[in-house]
């Protein structure tokens, strides 16, 4: 039981390499493969921007709030962030996450980054 409930806490497959993981979140995405694909870091940490950064992904496995804060404090924010479940260090984390981004909002009164965990 133990074994499986581990199983369904980490979604990546075994031995995928950071570009599977990535075709795969733009899939997800409903996103073309053929766009044009932009890596960048923040706060230390890697980041793929994805038409011109109005959407960013994070393959990293791990990723500290301050770079997930720091996404939302530039001159122009992603409109979307999708980042791995593993990602976070424990629910906590991802709920205090997922709040900050639900509460940012831009002069219409809509979130200024939709987070997506996948």
């Amino acid at each position: 039981l133990l074994e499986r409930l581990e199983q369904l806490n980490d979604q990546t497959v075994a031995g995928r390499s950071e570009t599977d993981i990535l075709w795969e979140m733009l899939l997800k995405m409903g996103l073309p493969l053929d766009l044009q694909l932009e890596h960048f870091e923040l706060e230390g940490e890697s980041f793929i921007g994805v038409a011109d950064r109005t959407k960013v992904i994070s393959t990293q496995e791990s990723i500290p709030v301050s770079a997930l804060e720091a996404l939302l404090d530039q001159d122009i924010p992603p409109s979307e962030l999708v980042v791995l479940d593993s990602a976070f260090a424990d629910d906590s984390a991802r709920a205090n996450i997922a709040t900050l981004y639900k509460e940012r909002k831009d002069d219409d009164g809509q979130p200024v980054c939709k987070l997506k965990v996948v």
